[in-house]
């Protein structure tokens, strides 16, 4: 089972032995096996192996292996990849009690291909699972074509079953020149200390090597002060801190309000606290907490306050926070002037839910900000039946408040997961001219909190993050393994302060943690120079400090007014940028209006910070426009395109263009007419064209984009192109045709494959049905090229005549073509036939009884007399007349005779042992016709009406 290859690994460490699951190969088939060590160099294979085969159809039966191993709650869990067609393997699963004795789950695989544009649409495989508290964390190899290379992805399930696909790739190849700047696949992961860490293949396409990564989540823990920064007190903070809010007034100090819970004694309060540094490692609590207590009995908020929203403006300090008599959460108001003594708004609460609406059964979780006169608040809300939900409202003067129309803005979302339950605890900010939230979700009522990120132009219409979760809980080593909440986002010099609650089973206790991109954008306010019209745009250049290890480059973009801008470099694409200052930029930009984008790149946050000080642009009057410019870059002559197939058209381009500026048309006549493909599309450089059902050898594509100004550019292809009928597919098998008959042994099979382009690849596969196509097993799986090979017909279990051969040829393209052979029969047994004759001399004209049965698997027979006598041996096939009688003719009138019978099925003949018979004349005077007819009659049912001679054929079930 492992001659030629053991391989792929996977071990666990288990009541003090090293246990080992691993896939074993023989050459032809693999399967997976088990090895036990003391040391974890010295291994003793299990007797009994291999403990999992690989199937015979369906998941598996083509490709299967690769264990990946983990032990929850007493059972095995064994995850593999495996597929039924080349190159399409996905994760299947097997369960076991033992780790010897494994079950395969009837409902592999466990995922599906992702679709367009996540990641894994073509496999998802060489899997690596962890359990990490409730939560199953897999890391996978996967890629989007057949023909596309392997990158690293993510995927987490709740029972290890159901999994949820992370969007994007987890693991990128590495830049150009490094060990990984091809592919990155085959992880293998380990869980320590709240860090990640992964081995992996890097392949640079000459050879791999093993690279380490370490995962760093895109919010870090802060590595100072060590986590939680503020733990439970001895009074009103006794049990939980929740729900932080950080803010830095004029005076420099840095000052969190937060909720505070001590028990009985002391009910749900908020408290304060204050710090010289945004870590609070020199924090201390407000000695005369807490600030803000609940109301008088029969207050809105009798029972409990908390969810603190705070902002410091003209001097004074402004609350917003949640409130609750043990009936409905409300939200209410209070103001400070030092942030110690509050005195709540008169008139609340100033926001309730609406009856009948999504929040009518309370809102709370407040948070505000403040854009020119504005006032922003998100809150949470929610019914008895319908789960938690986020709002958003405005004001003016942040008492009187306006919720908004599309309320709720931001809901449980049942594609992922981890927030199917409920949403909460919104927190907002304003970066680069668009609202970013963080907030709270769940999988479940009593689920582990984790934190998601939206964006949002209006604060009403919001698009998650591909990334979500953006804050994950701790594992089980740390403080915050139980789920964690953000409370508070505090933005200075480019740093963003996080502030959340974690919970350790028991307590809710505050942490810190830092925005750890290495990647930043800031995008400058709206230059008008419509006064000016027309412009030329002239130079750009700007005042920066880039230390070593930081990196800084610019795009820009113009428009006539419109919303959109696109964002190009200096030769008028997105994909360049401009990297030295003092560059040109009229020779693409004709807008009334331009912005700047700059792109801030380090290694280290915490060690490198590029400085950007200012971005100059100048212009002059123009007397034209400049005209946009494209060139077609594929197809651009000379390709020959299969139809019906979908290949990429290719252009590059230059200029001020619309979102919309591009179409593309194509010609199968030398460009006499044309046909147009795609119109008011974006300008992206590519398209994805499905060729038409057509074949020519004058086919040419034309590209045209308009800019802003109106100016139209198009270009065509330099020389024609082919297109031809697709290649290669498989034409017809010569051996077996149908109605052959083999048995056990070797044969020669043949057909033929035509492939007049060259464009098929080994190796082809061969399968085998035989029960008419219902299922399949593989014969080879990585067969050369070619037009036929020997082959071993298999000793079935029983004959079949319902046998077929597939065949599949594989092209470099991802196609595939198939053929199948006429149905033919494998006969693995001869028949049997018994022979019953009279005993004593025959008398010529007198009739006489002869019985013969003949059994076979199939029943396709052809039964033959023999009769030897003095003429000779006669042979007396059976013919079937109209009258439904089978015939053969006379034997011998006279003498010794010997008679015996033949049936052959095409693959065997079996002969019945002869009987001896005396045949005399008949006595003078006696008027029998002379020589003996000898009849067969079989009737419906099998029933036998004897005449002369009975030879019953009989079925074998």
């Amino acid at each position: 089972y492992d001659g030629t290859a053991v391989r792929e690994p996977s071990v666990i460490f288990e009541d003090g032995i090293f246990k080992m699951w691993y896939t074993a190969y023989n050459g032809a088939t693999p399967s997976i096996a088990y090895a036990t060590s003391m040391d974890g160099l010295s291994w003793s294979k299990y007797a009994s192996n291999p403990v999992l085969s690989k199937p015979s159809s369906g998941w598996g039966s083509v490709a299967f292996g690769d264990p990946c191993v983990i032990k929850v709650d007493g059972e095995y869990m064994m995850y593999l990849s495996g597929s039924s067609v080349l190159n399409s393997k996905l994760m299947g699963i097997a369960t076991s009690g033992d780790g010897t004795s494994w079950t395969l789950s009837s409902s592999n695989p466990l995922v599906s291909k992702a679709t367009s544009p996540d990641f894994g649409q073509q496999e998802i495989c060489d899997v690596a699972v962890v359990k990490d508290g409730p939560l199953f964390r897999m890391y996978f190899s996967g890629r989007n074509s057949a023909i596309d290379v392997y990158k690293i992805g993510y995927g987490e399930s709740f029972d290890g079953l159901d999994w949820d696909l992370h969007k994007s790739v987890f693991l990128d190849v590495g830049s150009s020149g490094t060990f990984d700047d091809t592919q990155t696949m085959s992880p293998g992961v380990l869980y320590d200390e709240g860090n990640i860490y992964m081995l992996y293949n890097g392949d640079d396409s000459t050879d791999q090597e093993l690279g380490l990564a370490t995962y760093k989540t895109w919010i870090v823990n802060a590595g100072l002060p060590t986590n939680p920064i503020f733990g439970t007190g001895g009074t009103y903070d006794f049990i939980h801190l929740l729900d932080p809010c950080v803010l830095k007034p004029p005076s420099g100090v840095y000052t969190m309000f937060y909720g505070c819970y001590g028990g009985a004694s002391y009910p749900y309060a908020i408290a304060k606290a204050t710090s010289s540094t945004a870590t609070f490692s020199s924090g201390g609590k407000y000695t005369s907490n807490p600030v803000l207590s609940r109301g008088s009995s029969g207050d809105w908020d009798d029972d409990r306050v908390g969810n603190p929203s705070v902002i410091f403006e003209h001097g004074l300090y402004k609350m917003w926070y949640a409130g609750y008599d043990s009936s409905v959460w409300k939200i209410g108001y209070a103001t400070s002037s030092n942030g110690n003594t509050w005195t709540k708004y008169a008139s609340n609460p100033i926001l309730s839910g609406t009856s009948g609406e999504w929040d009518a059964s309370g809102v709370y979780d407040p948070w505000v900000i403040k854009i020119g006169q504005t006032y922003h608040m998100w809150y949470a809300g929610y019914t008895g039946s319908s789960g938690d939900f986020i709002g958003h409202a405005t004001s003016s003067d942040g008492i009187d408040w306006t919720k908004d129309s599309a309320n709720p803005v931001l809901g449980p979302d049942p594609e992922n997961k981890w927030e199917q339950y409920y949403v909460s605890n919104p927190t907002v900010i304003w970066e680069n001219g668009q609202f970013v939230m963080y907030y709270s979700g769940t999988y479940q009522l009593t689920g582990k909190h984790r934190v998601g990120r939206a964006f949002s132009h209006d604060g009403g219409n919001w698009t998650r993050d591909r990334d979500n979760p953006v804050l994950d809980w701790g594992n089980s080593t740390v403080w915050n393994d139980n789920g964690v909440i953000l409370g508070s986002v505090f933005v200075e010099g480019g740093y963003q302060h996080f502030y959340y609650q974690g919970h350790s089973g028991s307590n809710w206790l505050i942490g810190y943690a830092t925005y750890a991109t290495t990647k930043g954008t800031y995008t400058t306010p709206i230059l008008d120079a419509s006064g000016h019209w027309p412009v030329e745009w002239g130079r750009l250049s700007w005042d920066a400090e880039t230390p070593l290890g930081t990196y800084l480059k610019f795009q820009v973009a113009t428009n006539n007014g419109g919303t959109i801008w696109r964002f190009v470099g200096p030769d008028g694409s997105g994909d360049t940028y401009f990297t030295a200052s003092d560059l040109g930029m009229h020779l693409f930009q004709s807008g009334k209006f331009i912005r700047v984008r700059a792109f801030f790149e380090t290694d280290d946050m915490t060690e490198f910070m590029p400085l950007l000080r200012s971005i100059t642009v100048t212009f002059s009057q123009r007397t034209a426009p400049s005209p946009p410019l494209v060139t077609v870059t594929s197809p651009n002559g000379g390709e020959d395109w299969m139809k019906t197939k979908t290949y990429p058209i290719t252009w590059t381009s230059q200029g001020n263009l619309f979102s919309t500026s591009l179409s593309i048309d194509y010609s199968t006549d030398n460009g006499t007419t044309w046909t147009s493909i795609t119109s008011g599309t974006a300008d992206k450089g590519t398209y994805k064209w499905t060729v038409p059902n057509t074949e020519t050898s004058g086919a040419l594509i034309k590209v045209t984009i308009t800019d802003i100004d109106g100016a139209r550019s198009f270009d065509i292809s330099d020389a024609t192109f082919a297109i031809d009928p697709p290649a290669p597919k498989a034409g017809e098998f010569f051996f077996p045709a149908n109605g052959d008959v083999m048995s056990p042994g070797t044969t020669v099979l043949s057909w033929n494959v035509e492939d007049p382009w060259g464009l098929a690849e080994a190796p082809l596969t061969l399968d085998l049905t035989t029960d008419g196509g219902l299922t399949w097993s593989s014969v080879t799986e990585r067969m050369p090229f070619s037009d036929g090979i020997q082959w071993e017909v298999p000793d079935l279990e029983a004959s079949s005549d319902r046998c077929r051969l597939r065949l599949t040829v594989h092209t470099w393209l991802g196609d595939l073509s198939t053929i199948e052979s006429g149905e033919f029969s494998i006969d693995v047994r001869s028949p049997q036939i018994t022979v019953q004759v009279i005993e004593g001399s025959v008398i010529v004209g007198e009739e006489f009884e002869i019985s013969a049965v003949v059994e076979d698997d199939l029943g396709n027979l052809d039964v033959i007399l023999h009769i030897e006598g003095t003429d000779g041996e006669m042979e007396y096939p059976m013919t079937k007349g109209n009258d439904g009688t089978w015939t053969h003719g006379y034997i011998p009138d006279d003498g010794d005779i010997r008679l015996w019978v033949t049936a052959s099925d095409g693959a065997h003949e079996t002969a019945s042992v002869a009987q001896a018979l005396d045949v005399k004349k008949a006595a003078a005077g006696s008027s029998a016709t002379p020589g003996l007819a000898l009849e067969l009659v079989i009737a419906a049912g099998l029933a036998v009406v004897l005449l002369l001679v009975v030879i019953l054929i009989r079925k074998r079930t």
